[in-house]
């Protein structure tokens, strides 16, 4: 396995997806600290590009935990993170556990140039996927409610594979106004009430944004 180390990444929607130059002074920016790389061929990339897709989760078992990223003075893992380039460009990807793109970014030109070069060194590699084209956006959806909307499906499924279950508490009972059970249903719940996001959701991001710099503080 080959490794790139010490990037940021813009994190977006998977039918969104941002240059350098677009990314802007408030978008969530991070720090990683390492990522799977994998070569592929240039339909493959441009299938990811362009299309809505899911891999087959066996893919997935390859990097499963290899993406580790600087959060809150800590290190932690995204359980389904890598790299592809084609040998021309290149691209960071976030799965699901059952193998859905859930989030992508570009890279910085000069970190992109390094991964491409460093993509020489490796063998294109194949897997199965399933692709259709991407759903049009509903036109309310603004960029700032596109990017807020993966930081929100990435902190729940974080404290959901960390096994964080007073922070899901906490969110599930903020959106619902009500008490939650069940650790799997709360965090179902929460992904799925994702699907139209609302102003309830808006204030779930600035409480998670106040909690994160507190803890920097």
């Amino acid at each position: 396995m080959i490794y790139i180390y010490d990037i940021l990444l813009n994190w977006t929607d998977p039918n969104v997806i941002y240059d350098f130059y677009a990314w802007q002074k408030g978008d969530e920016i991070e720090h990683v600290k390492r990522l799977s790389l994998f070569k592929v061929e240039k339909q493959v990339f441009d299938d990811f590009l362009t299309c809505d897709i899911i891999v087959d989760p066996l893919f997935l078992e390859r990097f499963q935990n290899s993406c580790e990223i600087f959060k809150n003075k800590k290190i932690e893992v995204v359980p389904y993170a890598c790299c592809f380039s084609d040998g021309l460009r290149a691209m960071a990807l976030e799965f699901s556990e059952k193998g859905e793109v859930i989030a992508h970014s570009k890279m910085l030109l000069d970190e992109e140039e390094d991964v491409v070069d460093l993509s020489t060194r490796l063998d294109f590699v194949s897997f199965s996927y399933q692709k259709k084209e991407f759903p049009e956006e509903p036109s309310f959806l603004t960029r700032q409610e596109r990017e807020r909307r993966v930081y929100l499906r990435r902190e729940i499924k974080s404290a959901y594979t960390h096994h964080e279950e007073g922070k899901l508490r906490y969110l599930y009972q903020e959106y619902f106004d009500r008490l939650g059970t069940d650790i799997t249903t709360m965090y179902q719940e929460l992904l799925g009430s994702l699907a139209d996001f609302t102003p309830r959701h808006h204030e779930l991001y600035q409480l998670l944004r106040l909690t994160h710099t507190k803890k920097q503080v």
